[in-house]
């Protein structure tokens, strides 16, 4: 079937989950309302997390298989120090 965007029907809501700081978050928001603009019926709900907790959320969510539908999984990096 062929979507049209902007989409006009039934509200549809697309969770998401990634990385992100408050400032990070006000941004979202208004990027959100821009997307909505342009998207139509389409309601994003997005869930950031702070570095500090980020990687207990997204091992809580896998394991009890609560997914979003979108999730931004960063890369781990391995880090290294002097001795």
């Amino acid at each position: 079937a062929d979507i049209k965007i902007p989409y006009e029907g039934p509200e549809v809501t697309v969770s998401v989950f990634g990385l992100g700081s408050d400032v990070e978050g006000r941004m979202q928001l208004l990027i959100n309302q821009e997307i909505a603009k342009r998207l139509g019926n389409v309601n994003l709900d997005i869930n950031l997390a702070s570095i500090q907790e980020y990687d207990q959320k997204l091992s809580l969510m896998y394991n009890s298989g609560d997914l979003y539908d979108i999730t931004n999984v960063r890369q781990r990096t391995q880090r290294f120090e002097r001795r």
